[in-house]
């Protein structure tokens, strides 16, 4: 059989003599729309035959997809799957994600083989973080302000420059209030600087917690009433800035 200026309706192949080839009937039309979901129209224009290769691998490819559906049938008729495969729709040329009814959860549901999870971008406000002031010798540091670190990348010129003009009376130190800077004259200057006399023996002692190894060292015989008074006496000789409103205690 041959079919010169013929060519195969499928792949385009032109034919050449002694090439067998086979018509297109309604059967490999049927074939031919299983496999595509599309309709073989016939014209005037368009050739009416089929080369043999074409023609096997069309129907291995119907009679595979037959066979692939009648399995899953089969098996869901047995067995629960969390992945249905909608016969309704074909599996060659279905799309990859389908839109389909969302259950309450927000993961799409139904007849899909693939089950997309919907993401919600929520833009999430920065936590408020209280923090407990509680003054000590780190804190009080921490709002020291240092006439070199004006420099500094996160200061505010503007705004720091109202809050802080409360200088030391002792050192070059500035504060933003008043608390802190008693604060910072009762631990870093009172505590370890003003100097105490010891009442009896004219011993001056330049930090409070000094007078129990004073006492034990020279005045270990005396009694113990007698060392509660001294230690009182000589705390009361202590200097203390009245008009500053600093006490040692």
């Amino acid at each position: 059989m041959s079919a010169i200026n013929e060519e195969c309706r499928f792949c385009l192949k032109v034919f050449s003599k002694e090439e067998k080839y086979t018509i297109i009937d309604n059967e490999i039309r049927k074939q031919f729309k299983n496999f595509t979901q599309m309709k073989l129209s016939s014209s005037a224009k368009l050739s009416k035959v089929i080369c043999e290769l074409c023609l096997r691998s069309l129907q291995m490819a119907h009679l595979l997809k037959n066979q692939f559906i009648e399995n899953q049938q089969k098996l869901e008729n047995h067995c629960n799957y969390d992945d249905q495969i909608d016969l309704n729709t074909d599996p060659f040329f279905a799309p990859l994600y389908q839109e389909t009814a969302k259950d309450e959860n927000g993961e799409c549901s139904g007849s899909s083989s693939v089950k997309i999870a919907k993401i919600h971008s929520v833009k999430q406000e920065p936590e408020e973080i209280l923090i407990n002031y509680e003054p000590n010798v780190s804190t009080i540091n921490m709002y020291n302000y240092d006439d070199q670190s004006q420099d500094s990348k996160n200061f505010n010129d503007d705004d720091e420059e109202k809050k802080i003009k409360l200088k030391c009376f002792h050192c070059e130190l500035k504060f933003a209030s008043t608390f802190l800077r008693r604060r910072h004259i009762l631990v870093l200057h009172m505590k370890q600087q003003f100097p105490c006399v010891v009442q009896g023996c004219d011993v001056k002692i330049k930090r409070k917690d000094f007078f129990k190894e004073h006492f034990k060292k020279y005045h270990r015989n005396l009694s113990a009433a007698k060392t509660a008074e001294l230690i009182k006496q000589s705390k009361s000789v202590m200097p203390v800035y009245e008009n500053q409103g600093l006490r040692l205690e």
